[in-house]
């Protein structure tokens, strides 16, 4: 199912010639009515540059992003979802009262703060494809208490002192996979947050964080600010990853590095962070992060006609899950806590960008291994299993906020995430050449209920050694994808080729053939059995003029068909 949000999104970007006014959502169109500014994104209908520049993709991406991207994508191993957006439409959209806020090369286009009075000019410029409204979020931030009286600590495993940190690794077996020699060393991981201060804290005196940045203030301070609000959550998150401190805490991946974000404000009230996140995720990608790991999640607190709804927790319509998804498919791996508004028996409760069909949705659990009472349970709205795995969220130990040698427990999914975005960066040290959907794969073919997945727990409790020991070869534990899917094509519009990917529930012999608007065949893609599971395959429409074109895929007897547009 999907929502009116999203329907309305391909409307737009399918209809062709349509009229000034018909760019324009009907949540943006409301929200001019009723401000005197609004906040909007603006879709460019081309990108304006040379597409020769994805010859050498050094000049689009670091070469650590390439190289991680070696594993996923083909060569050049860039997009053109990697150039840059046209400055000529960006001056051009300025020059009509636009405030540009965030641009993104992902989307092609930006969000801006338009006066009420301009979105009309701004949409008839030609090259606008479509404005939508920035989705408006309330911050989903766990329920946290600290106990009045600390837990003892534990005993140490081998030769490190876990101090109060043993629970929560032992139960996904992370100390063995210290002792095996695993600590995260060359793996870097990028934190998105609500900033991160007490950076001082004598558990991150061995921290390696290789960028920062703020995408509240465009600064490079992540920590506190006045007008910015509390970092607290972003340290005690970060020090369950990063920590070392022998006898008191040690982190699940102490010696990877770290890429800090601050995407969030907690003291605002324009729930704007969508665009920040947007910003943050391709500014780590282009640097070359392995992970991205973010323990805040979005969804509706109230009314109003910029609210996501649980309706659209389906993969596809929010800007946050479909940027996640963007990384994803660049060969990132992506966690995001799963949420924290426990279990509904009629619907998910997750909230975005968990609902990714890419992204990694961790859910929480006590230390004994039940599911903690407060963490979101799925499935996605097209179906999807969710959460994906499962991590210790209840009597998490972090590091406090408020001086520089004491800890506190903790209670949420935004800790179980970082804790399993650890155990991934050991499995990335130990088995580098792991491709992100590898990565993705063991994780679930080797977690706690990985023979019996279910909308609590999913695939469950991250198991990090049997990850390590897992085959990808001739025994390749893939789950077997929830049904038969073809995916919308990416870019679309598109010019001159595009990807469309597809999920076999099993192996069957396959046909995606093309179809102009007259019902002529124009292309066969794939006429071959092919295996179960995950596939892409490429339209390139060099000769083809502009227009509306179907792909149609037929396998094991069921058929499904997407509209395309050739844009020149």
């Amino acid at each position: 199912m999907k929502s009116s949000i999203l329907a309305a999104l391909f409307a737009s970007i399918l209809a062709f010639g349509q009229t000034p006014s018909a760019k324009i959502s009907s949540e943006a169109r409301l929200a001019s009515a009723e401000q005197d500014t609004v906040l909007v994104w603006m879709f460019f209908s081309d990108k304006d540059a040379a597409l020769s520049k994805l010859a050498d993709p050094t000049t689009l991406v670091s070469e650590r992003s390439i190289e991680r991207r070696k594993k996923s994508l083909d060569a050049p191993y860039v997009t053109e979802g990697d150039l840059p957006v046209s400055e000529r439409y960006l001056a051009r959209v300025s020059e009509e009262g636009a405030e540009i806020r965030r641009v993104t090369k992902w989307f092609n286009g930006c969000s801006a703060r338009v006066p009420s009075a301009r979105l009309d000019a701004i949409a008839a410029l030609e090259f606008v494809r479509e404005v939508r409204l920035v989705g408006r979020f309330r911050l989903n931030l766990p329920d946290e208490e600290t106990p009045a009286s600390p837990l003892a600590k534990s005993a140490d495993v081998g030769s490190l002192d876990y101090g109060y940190a043993l629970p929560q690794l032992a139960l996904m077996n992370v100390p063995d996979a210290h002792a095996a020699g695993y600590t995260g060393s060359g793996v870097v991981i990028a934190a998105f947050d609500a900033g991160f201060n007490n950076l001082g804290h004598r558990c991150f005196d061995s921290l390696d964080v290789i960028a920062a940045y703020d995408f509240v203030n465009d600064d490079a301070n992540v920590g506190d600010e006045a007008d910015s609000g509390s970092g607290n959550h972003g340290t005690k998150v970060l020090s369950t990853i990063a920590a070392y401190d022998p006898g008191s805490l040690i982190g699940a991946a102490y010696d990877a590095s770290f890429i800090l974000a601050k995407t969030e404000n907690t003291q605002s009230e324009t729930y704007r962070e969508e665009d920040n996140w947007l910003a943050a995720a391709e500014w780590a990608d282009s640097i070359g992060t392995d992970i991205i790991t973010t323990s805040l999640t979005y969804r509706e607190m109230d009314a109003g006609y910029t609210s996501y709804t649980w309706e659209d927790m389906d993969g596809e319509t929010t800007i946050i899950t479909r940027a996640a998804d963007e990384a994803a498919e660049r060969g990132v791996v992506v966690l995001n806590s799963a949420g924290n508004n426990g279990a509904d028996p009629d619907h998910n409760t997750l909230g975005a960008p968990a609902d990714g069909d890419n992204v990694l949705a961790i859910g929480s659990t006590t230390a004994d291994g039940t599911r903690s009472g407060f963490s979101s349970v799925g499935p996605s709205v097209d179906g999807r299993i969710k959460p994906d795995l499962m991590a210790q969220g209840s009597v998490v130990y972090a590091a406090s906020t408020t001086d520089s040698s004491s800890y506190s427990a903790s209670y949420g999914t935004s800790y179980a995430c970082p804790l399993a975005a650890g155990a991934v960066a050991l499995l990335l040290q130990a088995r580098p050449e792991l491709s992100r959907t590898e990565v993705a794969s063991l994780l679930r073919s080797t977690a706690s209920q990985h023979d019996a997945p279910d909308r609590y727990m999913g695939w469950g409790i991250i198991d990090v050694i049997a990850a390590i020991d897992g085959d990808t070869g001739a025994g390749d534990p893939t789950p077997t994808p929830i049904d038969f899917r073809l995916s919308q094509n990416y870019p679309n519009p598109f010019n001159p080729s595009t990807s469309i990917r597809y999920a076999l529930p099993r192996a069957a012999f396959v046909e995606l053939i093309v179809y102009n608007a007259l019902g002529e065949r124009t292309a066969t893609l794939v006429s071959e059995t092919k295996p179960r599971g995950e596939h892409v395959a490429t339209f390139d429409a060099s000769s083809l003029a502009s227009g509306a074109y179907f792909a149609r895929l037929v396998a094991d007897g069921r058929s499904e068909t997407i509209k395309m547009t050739l844009l020149r």
